[in-house]
């Protein structure tokens, strides 16, 4: 379960109790920090309940001050600063192991429409994505306030705080821009008096495994570990039982040749391991063929290029575009072995791919400190 989902849940009781807490959003960072913006943590006066925004030394003191600083009902911000020697409780009473600083904005929630969380759940719910466009710095004259905010999902605005009507508009349409590019920003308005955070909320992945073997149960276990959204698709009803694969999210019985009702849209990971391989032939045309952003298919490059090889005589030959989203055999290359191993190989490799990364190690992909570099 990712984090957004685990401060939904942990929300919950306390919003049906009518209780109050205070969520702590990690809004903006500079130079090495350990978490990114849109980290989140949540607190009762008393407890923490959820989330982190540091790597645990932070949380503590947000827990302590997090309470009175909200008190009088307005969000507030907190800065914490490791890069200069001067703040001496940063660097000893927190132990920060980076060279940062970090904004932190702290909203007391209530239970009410406005509430992020209350957004964060109806964008979730629907699986959908959504915009938070939150004003993290303002002067006194600038005609906005920390903590006012745009709530936008695709079919339009949820909610505005923004009392700039001005503001408001080149807001929107900034928002609407970050949802299509489906990335998050932060962005000046008023002649640089007002900064606000654009952030871009986006539904679990889907992973849609093809298979129902003792070996595509950790695959799923790993997957909703991550808050990944996961369809099981079998063709025979008699290994596609709910009780093999209780954390998926849905289990499907499609017959080959219907495949095609199986959506499959650009942010679809598919992973193909049926161990049959005319199954395995039908599912990769479906997947070749549709707009999934990554295809994984198991079993040795051999096999994989036989299935292509069987496919081109058949008359479908994909693009060298849809080739290129095709990796088989599946995985990184872990040295894996036994199905949990494996299954680790698979959401490792589908991670870095979907976030454009090479999956190589960071100590090869970091400059190595000076005083260690070879002479």
């Amino acid at each position: 379960m990712n984090e957004l989902q685990q401060l939904v849940r942990a929300w919950g009781p306390v919003e049906e109790s009518g209780g109050e807490a205070v969520l702590a959003t990690l809004v903006k960072v500079s130079g090495s920090t350990y978490r990114r913006p849109g980290a989140r943590m949540l607190m009762t006066e008393d407890r923490w309940l959820a989330g982190a925004i540091s790597g645990g030394c932070l949380e503590g003191d947000l827990l302590r001050k997090a309470w009175w600083r909200t008190a009088g009902g307005d969000p507030a911000m907190i800065r914490y600063d490791s890069t200069t020697d001067d703040d001496e409780e940063v660097r000893w009473g927190f132990g920060l192991g980076c060279n940062g600083t970090l904004d932190v904005l702290l909203e007391r929630l209530t239970a009410s429409d406005a509430n992020p969380l209350a957004f964060v759940r109806r964008c979730q719910a629907a699986r959908e994505a959504g915009v938070m466009a939150t004003v993290i710095r303002t002067t006194p004259d600038a005609g906005a306030r920390i903590g006012e905010r745009l709530l936008l999902r695709a079919n339009g605005i949820v909610g505005c705080t923004l009392t700039d009507r001005e503001l408001a508009a080149s807001v929107v349409a900034d928002a609407r821009a970050a949802l299509a590019a489906e990335q998050s920003s932060h962005r000046i308005y008023g002649a640089g008096t007002i900064e606000l955070f654009i952030e871009v909320l986006l539904p679990a992945r889907p992973l849609v495994i093809f298979g129902s073997g003792y070996d595509v149960l950790p695959l799923v276990e790993l997957a909703k570990r991550l808050g990944w959204h996961v369809t099981v698709v079998e063709g025979r009803a008699s290994l596609a039982a709910r009780e093999r694969f209780r954390p998926a999210d849905r289990i499907l019985v499609v017959p080959a040749a219907e495949l095609d009702r199986v959506p499959l849209d650009a942010r679809t990971a598919v992973v193909i391991m049926s161990h049959n391989y005319d199954r395995d032939l039908a599912v990769l045309k479906r997947a070749l063929a549709s707009a999934a952003s990554y295809v994984g298919i198991l079993g040795p490059r051999k096999r994989t290029d036989r299935l292509l090889d069987d496919m081109g005589r058949a008359g479908v030959r994909p693009t060298p575009a849809r080739l290129s989203r095709l990796h088989g055999p599946i995985g990184l290359d872990l040295g894996a072995e036994g199905p949990v191993e494996i299954a680790l190989s698979i959401v490792a490799e589908i991670q870095s791919v979907l976030a454009r990364r090479t999956g190589a190690s960071l100590g090869e992909t970091q400059p190595r400190p000076q005083a260690l570099a070879a002479p």
